[in-house]
């Protein structure tokens, strides 16, 4: 069948990798850079406000069940559109690890392939387990997580034991864009975590918003840190945290990272060092 005829094609599948490295390319060099501001465009029908007007007024409050589905929704988002600059990050040799194993293994099938299509095909084939390993591990996560803390709708690991626990969502008017939990991890620690906001509402401060409500909840608890991680893939929240008073601690490499690269990132943040500047 004409299927079967070009999922044996060696030129769709070189046409398919060649789309995918451009396609990755123009978004990261596409993408704006600003160290203040990032315009993000809206579409002409929608009636909300571009994303640097001031109109927005921005709402912090307890989670409530009725946030179920978007919450989840919003963490899923999240998490798995960071396959994309994972990816990125290992055709670009921004992860040497990876991008070392890839340059083996292509001297390898250079060497064993009996043609140059064959080459080709089997090149196409490696790099799409190299994509599918990436995305399997925010994937992954993310349904690890929507099966075991975000199962319940009250979101009971967060909101029912007490003080030491907390979830937090960021909305526009009755929109939730953005949630944030925290975790109280020992006398000293306090550790955020399901940090997401809306595509369509980054740069306008929501983040900010959520990580300076958690930080006075850690000062009415006594707690003299804040603890966060990311991953190296997160890009945007590196930056975030970088410019808003957090110190990078470590890098961990995942297991498996000579495959993806993919490295977990620590972050800290001294709470009293804010009351000390109001004093």
């Amino acid at each position: 069948s004409l299927l079967q005829e070009m999922l044996i094609n060696p030129t769709v599948w070189s046409g398919v990798y060649t789309c995918t490295v451009v396609i990755l390319y123009i978004r990261q060099f596409s993408s704006v850079k600003s160290a203040d501001i990032v315009y993000i465009s809206v579409k002409s029908e929608d009636p909300r406000p571009a994303i640097m007007s001031p109109d927005y007024s921005v709402t912090i409050r307890p989670y409530s069940s009725q946030d179920h589905a978007t919450v989840c929704k919003l963490f899923y988002a999240g998490m798995v559109e960071n396959w994309v600059p994972a990816y990125r990050r290992i055709v670009t040799g921004s992860a040497p690890l990876p991008a070392i194993t890839q340059l083996v293994m292509m001297v390898l099938l250079y060497i064993f392939s009996s043609s140059i299509l064959w080459f080709v095909l089997l090149e196409c084939m490696v790099q799409a387990v190299f994509i599918l390993a990436v995305f399997y591990l925010y994937w992954a996560y993310a349904r690890e997580h929507l099966a075991s803390d975000m199962k319940d709708k009250e979101l009971s690991f967060w909101t029912g034991r007490g003080d030491d626990t907390g979830f937090f969502v960021a909305t526009i008017g009755k929109e939730v864009v953005g949630t944030i939990s925290y975790i109280k991890q020992s006398k000293d620690h306090l550790e955020i975590n399901r940090v997401s906001t809306n595509s369509q509402y980054r740069k306008a401060g929501i983040a900010s918003q959520l990580v300076a409500r958690v930080e006075a909840v850690a000062r009415d608890l006594k707690c003299e840190e804040l603890v966060a991680e990311t991953s190296v893939a997160q890009e945007a929240a590196i930056v975030f945290y970088n410019k808003n008073g957090w110190t990078e601690q470590s890098r961990t490499s995942f297991r498996g990272n000579f495959i993806h690269g993919i490295e977990l990132v620590n972050f800290t943040k001294s709470v009293h060092s804010d009351s000390h500047r109001e004093n």
